[in-house]
């Protein structure tokens, strides 16, 4: 999905990450949880990034 540029799949992984930092923290494992949140941020960063480049691509097509 990643290859064929499936923006769905940033929020996919953003729900995933969510969920696994939110169990990691109820058992304690503080810093798991702080991987995960990272991930998260990283991904989050992800989905704006093609977001934005999407935008782009469909004004650079709609002014050709």
């Amino acid at each position: 999905m990643v290859a064929r540029r499936v923006i769905e799949n940033w929020l996919y992984w953003i729900v995933v990450d969510a969920i696994a930092a939110w169990l990691y923290f109820t058992q304690g494992l503080l810093a798991t949880t702080l991987l995960f949140v990272i991930y998260l941020g990283i991904v989050v960063r992800g989905y704006v990034v093609w977001r934005r480049e999407q935008a782009q691509q469909r004004l650079a097509g709609v002014a050709a």
